[in-house]
């Protein structure tokens, strides 16, 4: 999928959360030089769309790269 199309698809996973999201120091996201890092946490399939959505948005439309880590047994 192009950016063209990535970025409609995020955009429009963000519509679908109906401003249900909060990020706790979202105005520092944008000043954020590429690359970064970020590791997050979800609970549940939604939220692995929703993150790279808001990430996206919150950095003024940089595309967001996502990689899964193997889960671990402990």
């Amino acid at each position: 999928m192009d950016d063209v199309g990535t970025r409609a698809l995020l955009r429009g996973v963000l519509a679908a959360s109906a401003g249900g999201i909060e990020v706790e120091g979202a105005r520092r996201l944008a000043e954020i030089p590429d690359p970064a890092i970020f590791a997050l946490t979800h609970h549940n399939a939604f939220e692995a769309l929703l993150a790279p959505a808001a990430l996206m948005a919150l950095r003024g439309g940089r595309l967001v790269g996502t990689r899964t880590m193997p889960a671990t047994n402990a």
